[in-house]
């Protein structure tokens, strides 16, 4: 027999000894563990063919051992990638064909190596009886070397066999745990267009949406997962900050008409592939797409889909691409929480009703933007309260099962109609509907605090605050139920916390003095307000609102030494009271001073006003501590029960 050969194969910068049984990058040995290696020498020798999954199993695994092969098989090509650099989007050398399996698609040369001298193998020959006598021990020697070998073969199959059903009893007995939480991280734009981000952004956006409906699956909200686009981190950093199983990352390419979406499913501790896929689709299948995608991750987790859950994620918003893509860009505009972002998101949401009335998320969509564009005085709240109404009723009666529109229609009963009943009975329907909405969560838990149940809130905002674990607005609410719960140095540890985040949160620090006022430290009061004034990017407004308040503020609480509130303090500051009040600027907390130096009467004046004027400062009158001293007044009572606030 001729001398043993092996050979190495060489492609792109890389070495792959198969006599040595290593990966060599110019010189330096990679390191590689036995699978992998198994797999790229299958992969390589077979260069150019396609090389299906039950190959690869058969080749590395055999036949009889059970195994999870498709996250055994996703785990050595990612270790292949990883150490040949390989970007799986754009592979120079591991193609996958999706469905099927891998093929090894660069170049190859090879060639091969002698491993030396030829062993000479022993002769078989025997001579003839006649010319020369066989001795007989030789003759004993080959048969029981013979037995031997047939009992080692023997002993090896059995431990082979063994091995097997061990390799069976460990698999069926350590089973992967299962995904109970999720995050889908911002997809990427690879069109390098900028103008192309609100796409990204926009298909990111629903793919939580659908998911979001499937109760028992925790689904991480927008706000938090936005924090890393385009971050370098690792998927396990990303998992265990957010507190998940699993993360979906994808990308996302728009070349005229055709869209190309990637996606991949990975779990969190182990860096695991669970799934990938690549999809192709002409920008009019947009909306197939997204149920396409969502309810192959919904399969991959592997959670119960109940039957609501399950028309969720294949329901078709509209019919229309075009309303589709002014819609997502309408989301995009919402987001940025200004002025000009308030006119964006009208002009898209009107846009994309006008391509399809029947487009209920439009309709929910264009009550928030109605909201915002209040909120920054380019409308009415008249005018807004006429047309939010009208846009969250239509909404309604086009998709009952939208929870968006419940969560919007919540909102208005509770701020613009007092309809306390009517707005917990949509709050309920809304997360009934969307149990991972962390907004709904959110506003449920502001619903409860001013009704007075302190405990419920804490709970439902707690709840928001796993869904949405990076936000500082949800921490700094956190902050504000501690402080209406009385839990006033658990407040102020909030409030701290959030600071240390962001100095310049000016909530937070707004929330810090009002607990230090409600503790009686009132220089510690005074001081963190007039910090407020001077924080960066603060508009004009609001330094001129804040600066008012701490001159009150600096006016009332004029230490007599003993930390007791001036009694005499309105003198000082009543002409500064009577312009704020002429100005009907912030007369809600103009009447808690009042309230907080033992003048009842003026604050009730006061409360009747904010009443006559619908205030929506009013909705915290129940349960806001720094009417404490007011409970008692009958005229306070039957304030709370005009207001219909529940008993």
């Amino acid at each position: 027999m001729g001398g043993f050969t092996a050979q190495q194969f060489h492609f792109g910068d890389f070495t792959l000894d198969q006599s040595r049984y290593c990966l060599l990058r110019g010189t330096r040995t990679l390191r590689m563990e036995k699978v992998p290696m198994e797999l790229l020498l299958l992969l390589v020798q077979r260069r150019g063919e396609l090389v299906s999954r039950e190959e690869i199993a058969d080749r590395i695994w055999g036949r009889d051992v059970f195994l999870d092969i498709d996250h055994s098989i996703n785990t050595a090509i990612r270790k292949i990638r990883r150490a040949l650099r390989d970007d799986p989007e754009q592979p120079r050398f591991i193609e996958t064909v999706v469905g099927k399996g891998y093929r090894f698609g660069a170049p190859v040369t090879c060639n091969e190596a002698g491993s030396g001298a030829q062993q000479q193998e022993p002769s078989l020959a025997v001579e003839l009886p006649g010319e020369r006598e066989i001795p007989q021990a030789p003759t004993r020697l080959l048969a029981v070397r013979t037995w031997l070998l047939l009992a080692g073969v023997a002993v090896l199959t059995l431990g082979i066999a063994g091995y097997r059903q061990l390799s069976r009893d460990r698999a069926a007995a350590v089973k992967a745990p299962a995904i109970q939480s999720l995050a889908v991280l911002p997809l990427r734009n690879l069109s390098g267009e900028p103008a192309q981000e609100y796409l990204a952004d926009g298909m990111t956006e629903a793919l939580i949406g659908r998911l979001s409906g499937i109760d028992g699956l925790r689904v991480i909200s927008r706000t938090s997962v936005m924090g890393f686009k385009d971050t370098r981190q690792s998927v396990p950093e990303i998992a265990r900050t957010l507190g998940v199983d699993a993360v979906v990352e994808g990308s996302i390419l728009r070349e005229g008409r055709r869209v190309r979406i990637s996606a991949q499913l990975i779990r969190g501790t182990t860096d695991e592939h669970l799934w990938s896929k690549t999809y192709d689709r002409d920008l009019n299948d947009l909306l197939d797409l997204e149920s396409e995608v969502s309810q192959a991750i919904a399969r991959e987790v592997g959670v119960k889909i109940t039957p609501q859950a399950e028309r969720r994620l294949e329901r078709r918003a509209t019919t229309n691409p075009e309303a589709r893509d002014a819609y997502l860009r309408a989301l995009y505009f919402i987001d940025q929480d200004d002025a000009q972002g308030a006119t964006k998101c009208l002009q898209y949401f009107q846009q994309a009703i006008a391509l399809d009335p029947d487009y209920a998320a439009a309709y929910a969509g264009l009550a928030r933007c109605y909201d915002l564009a209040n909120f920054f005085d380019l409308i009415s709240w008249r005018e807004a309260s006429a047309k939010i109404k009208a846009a969250v009723t239509r909404a309604v009666e086009l998709d009952d099962e939208l929870g968006e529109a419940h969560a919007e229609l919540a909102d208005y009963y509770l701020v613009r109609d007092w309809d306390f009943g009517a707005a917990e009975r949509e709050y309920e329907r809304a997360l009934e509907l969307d149990p991972n909405s962390s907004i709904a969560h959110r506003h449920y838990a502001g619903f409860l605090m001013n009704m007075g149940r302190l405990e419920q809130a804490l709970q439902e905002i707690g709840r928001a605050r796993e869904l949405d674990p990076l936000s500082l607005h949800f921490a700094d609410d956190l902050g504000w139920l501690l402080m209406y719960s009385r839990r006033y140095d658990q407040a102020v540890d909030q409030f701290r916390s959030v600071l240390e985040m962001n100095p310049n949160f000016r909530r937070s620090r707004w929330g810090l003095a009002r607990t230090h006022e409600l503790k009686g430290m009132y220089q510690e009061a005074v001081s963190e307000c007039e910090k407020i004034p001077a924080l960066p990017n603060i508009d004009a407004f609001a330094k001129a609102l804040f600066q008012r308040r701490c001159s009150l503020y600096r006016k009332v609480y004029t230490s007599s030494g003993t930390g007791r509130v001036n009694a005499k303090w309105y003198e000082t500051a009543r002409q500064e009271i009577k312009d704020a009040i002429s100005r009907d600027e912030d007369a809600y907390s103009i009447a808690t001073l009042y309230a907080a130096t033992g003048e009842a009467g003026k604050a009730l004046d006061l409360l009747e006003r904010a009443y006559a004027e619908h205030d929506s400062a009013l909705l915290q009158l129940k349960a806001d501590p720094r009417m404490d001293k007011l409970r008692s007044s009958a005229r306070f009572q039957a304030l709370l029960r005009r207001m219909n606030f529940p008993e």
